[in-house]
């Protein structure tokens, strides 16, 4: 279990209280989605998100092949079981295992039951969580089911043990990592247009 060496202190200059154990199934609410046929498919409409999707996603990438559902489909589903709202967590639950998406809008999406596991009503911060699930990555792996092709199940998901500070200190963690991101994100897309510079140089020296 984690046992942070570097640590925030609050605004006062004082040490936070030790980070506590705590199970997921005490601080959220694992569920999936409802079953979606094929009939609810349209060419165009509300995006469906696979486990393939939400990994495009999390890379800050568009994804490159969505399905969408009727908006009729969508309103149903929302009014009789609920649909992902800013401060949900996704996390990819075949394939490739324990991607975690947060979800930061309003934006309407629904997703694949079975795909993916969806955390709702969070009592600890959503963004420390994110992070949390992302270092303890490893754990999450472990539980994973079956031989062939492992799988995540939410039976198995709530019973894991994470540590958690007091939400000031997880809100000081969430903002100093998010504020990182941030400037890796920056430098990424300085990279990106100095190579584009470069190319279209190259394109007029070397006519």
């Amino acid at each position: 279990k984690i046992n942070p060496v570097l640590r925030f202190k609050d605004d006062d200059g004082g040490d936070y209280p030790d980070w506590e154990e705590k199970q997921l199934g005490d601080i959220s609410t694992l569920t999936s989605s409802k079953r979606v046929y094929l009939t609810d498919y349209v060419d165009k409409g509300i995006p469906f998100y696979r486990g393939k999707e939400i990994t495009e996603l999390k890379k800050g990438l568009i994804p490159s092949e969505i399905l969408y559902i009727s908006e009729e489909a969508y309103q149903r589903f929302r009014d009789d079981f609920g649909v992902p709202s800013t401060g949900d967590i996704l996390i990819t639950a075949v394939g490739t295992l324990g991607n975690v998406l947060r979800v930061k809008n309003e934006s309407p999406f629904y997703f694949k039951d079975g795909n993916l596991i969806w955390f709702k009503n969070i009592s600890e911060r959503a963004d420390f969580l994110e992070i949390l699930s992302e270092v303890e990555n490893k754990e999450i792996q472990k539980v994973s089911i079956g031989s062939t092709q492992r799988a995540l199940t939410m039976v198995e998901l709530r019973k894991l043990i994470f540590m958690f500070p007091l939400k000031p200190e997880q809100k000081k963690i969430a903002n100093f990592l998010t504020s990182i991101d941030k400037k890796i994100e920056q430098v990424s897309q300085q990279i990106i247009q100095t190579k584009q510079f470069k190319k279209a140089l190259l394109q007029q020296m070397f006519v």
